[in-house]
């Protein structure tokens, strides 16, 4: 699965759409995990874990 949004330290919802790519202070919604913007040319924008890749992302 591919995660379009994160949250911020607010805990607001952000889209991959208004953030630049590489690393930010954005978390997984579901672990509270550290997210890398991907932004790529080949694969969809998507954050990914800057770790291990969660348990609910993982097996969705």
């Amino acid at each position: 699965m591919w995660l379009e949004y994160a949250l911020n330290r607010d805990r607001e919802y952000v889209s991959i759409t208004e953030v630049p790519r590489g690393r930010s202070d954005l978390y997984c919604p579901y672990c509270q995990g550290e997210l890398i913007a991907k932004k790529g040319k080949i694969k969809a924008h998507h954050f990914a874990h800057a770790g291990d890749t969660c348990n609910y992302v993982k097996n969705a």
